[in-house]
């Protein structure tokens, strides 16, 4: 510990400026002035009561000449104690402070080398039962040590212990020169590794070799050296020339506690990922590829909204039914897995939606949710995902403590398969997956203590929900028409056309033409799940009216994707045969061409084929659709678009 006062010591810190003590003038002031030109500061007389008051307030403290970079520190580092040091340095520092302080006591202040300080350290090695006392010289080294630097027993400990950077090497100039230069290029430019940059070293020290003599010929350092060079750059800027200014600042970036949500619902994360698990087809039972997960988080809670499941990349229909899913309340849930034993209490509109920069989130259709139901839209920064840190923990908590453990899991990392095929052990179906993740979700997940709120997500939502109960939209209605797709089109006399060929007509949609006119534009809210109507908004009251399909039975239980591919098949058929095919026929032909592709060998052939099929056609719609295909339930279509998680609360 060292020791100070006011008149011995007069250079001090105060309030992050390097400042000297003028000794007090005949008024018993002292004065506070800059202790360099860098330092603006203006001079100040006081007290040394005040300056008592300072240093208790922790503004004022002593500082050692050099020991302060204010370039470099906001605040000045405090030194480590003798107990900070490991054992052997603690031991070897506290043996040198005893010969320096027994010399010292018996009268030797500076300790300089003679016979008498000889025959004393011999007394003292054997007080302290030291067999292999020291060297006077040593002695008075530690001891000119110990008083200038005016660390005391701190000093004493040996410079080669601790980290070895900054270690000088003996190397002739010109190698170093040549050393620095291949660092340069091939460790920080070229990216590539110690050993490249070696052999780049030793190739130019041989072609330098040529035209010196032989007694100035130059040696090529050791790998181990070349680190130690390397290793003594600043961090930070090896990394920018290595990596880059941003990858850098992603390393090195100084972070602290985050946005924090004080009720549910204020800050609610949504993002996207790929399972790391392959599902099988539920009658085939052949892999169909794997799946993607959109999930929407309470910030404040940590308890999973919403969640959807699809087969198709990150789309803004798959944010859209993840959102619907976390708003509505989830009901029947026990009736539809026996097995779960928790509810499912998360629900409610989002007060601000925390997403990253993907194009899904920049669409129309989603903004203009967002303004309807009263919520704004947050943009996390670019390549920084601990903007939204609370879902993407999840996520990656999702596929390590869950799919890695079910059968069928590709994992993580490719090398982490080992010989496991994940193909060949995929056995979970798509239905499976749903009630696997509701349980994980609701009686596992939800249930344990969080480690970043120190109690389990379900517990903390339920007990601040009173607090903070939950909103929900007028209807359900209101909130399936801000979840659409978004269209404009002209109103004709047959009504509106929209995908492609499909005409949508009433009474109502009539009555705006002959009010507006016959070149009446208007907004079309639409469901590419359901065909058969649309939602039409009246310009003026900017209410919507529905509107229905003019031939409901041909496309009833029809996703407008599945309608899309059969557009398409149509037309490839008409060219190739010459013959136009009845939308009853090209379903039967598509049934056909879904059977082919799960038979396929070809992984992307299946799960094209899964995407070609359509799950609401099991539920309610399966008669209309037997009608129209007129082929057997379980070779109904099924399309990506309703692979849902629970839309049907």
């Amino acid at each position: 510990m060292n020791r100070f006062t006011w008149l011995r010591n007069p250079l001090v810190k105060f309030d992050d400026k390097n400042l000297r003590l003028v000794p007090p003038n005949p008024a018993g002031k002292w004065c506070l002035i800059a202790a360099d030109e860098t330092t603006e500061f203006s001079p100040v007389e006081i007290s040394e009561g005040e300056l008592a008051v300072l240093f208790i307030e922790r503004r004022l403290s002593f500082r050692l000449p050099g020991a302060y970079d204010p370039t470099l520190l906001k605040r000045e580092r405090l030194a480590p104690t003798i107990n900070d040091l490991p054992e052997a340095q603690r031991k070897e520092a506290i043996r040198r402070n005893s010969y320096v302080k027994a010399l010292q006591d018996a009268g030797c202040k500076s300790c300089s080398p003679s016979a008498l300080i000889k025959l004393l350290i011999g007394e003292i090695a054997k007080d302290l039962g030291d067999p292999c006392p020291p060297h006077p010289i040593s002695i008075y080294r530690w001891a000119r040590r110990s008083a200038e630097s005016g660390r005391g027993v701190l000093s004493l400990r040996r410079k080669s212990w601790g980290t070895n950077t900054g270690r000088d090497h003996r190397l002739p100039e010109r190698t170093v020169e040549i050393v620095n230069l291949c660092i340069d290029t091939i460790y920080l430019e070229g990216r590539e590794s110690g050993e490249a940059t070696r052999k780049e070293i030793l190739r130019v020290i041989s072609n330098e070799n040529l035209s010196l003599p032989p007694t100035k010929q130059l040696v090529a350092p050791s790998l181990a050296t070349i680190y130690r060079i390397i290793n003594g750059r600043d961090a930070y800027e090896r990394a920018v020339a290595r990596y880059g200014e941003d990858e850098a600042n992603r390393r090195f970036r100084h972070s602290k506690a985050g946005l924090r949500a004080t009720r549910p619902n204020e800050r609610v994360e949504v993002d996207h990922t790929p399972l790391d698990l392959f599902v099988v087809d539920e009658h085939s039972h052949l892999p169909l590829g794997r799946p993607w997960i959109t999930v929407a988080i309470d910030k404040r809670s940590r308890m999973v909204l919403g969640f959807h499941i699809s087969f198709s990349p990150p789309s803004v229909e798959a944010v859209m039914h993840c959102l619907r899913h976390a708003v509505l309340p989830k009901i029947d849930l026990k009736a539809r897995y026996p097995a779960l034993k928790n509810s499912w209490l998360a629900y409610g509109l989002p007060e601000t939606l925390v997403v990253d920069n993907g194009l899904e989130f920049h669409a129309e259709a989603l903004e203009a949710a967002a303004l309807g139901l009263g919520f704004r839209i947050e943009f996390g920064g670019k390549r920084k995902p601990f903007h939204k840190g609370a879902i993407e923990r999840f996520l990656k908590t999702l596929n390590y403590n869950l799919i890695h453990k079910l059968p069928g899991t590709s994992f993580a990392k490719y090398w982490q398969r080992f010989d496991f095929d994940p193909l060949k052990n995929a056995l979970i179906t798509l239905e499976k997956l749903h009630e696997v993740i509701h349980r994980w979700i609701l009686d596992v997940y939800g249930q344990e203590v969080h480690r970043g709120i120190s109690e389990p997500p379900a517990l903390r939502w339920q007990r601040e929900s009173k607090m903070y109960a939950p909103e929900l939209p007028a209807c359900v209605d209101k909130l399936d028409i801000h979840f659409s797709q978004v269209a404009h089109r002209r109103v004709w006399h047959y009504g509106i056309q929209l995908h492609s060929d499909q005409f949508y007509q009433s009474s109502e949609l009539q009555d705006l033409r002959r009010r507006y006119g016959e070149k009446l534009e208007v907004q079309v809210r639409f469901h590419n799940a359901d065909m058969t109507q649309i939602h039409v908004q009246d310009p003026e009251s900017e209410e919507y009216i529905t509107v229905e399909n003019t031939a409901p039975d041909e496309v009833r239980g029809m996703s407008a994707t599945q309608y899309k591919w059969i557009r398409a098949y149509r037309k490839k058929m008409a060219r190739t045969e010459e013959r136009e095919l009845s939308i009853a026929e090209a379903k039967a032909e598509l049934r056909k061409l879904v059977s082919e592709l799960f038979e396929s060998k070809k992984l992307r052939d299946r799960t094209k084929g899964e995407r070609m099929k359509d799950k609401e056609t099991k539920a309610n719609e399966t008669q209309g659709i037997e009608k129209a295909l007129n082929f057997a339930p379980e070779d109904e279509l099924v399309d990506e678009m309703d692979f849902e998680t629970t839309l049907a609360v």
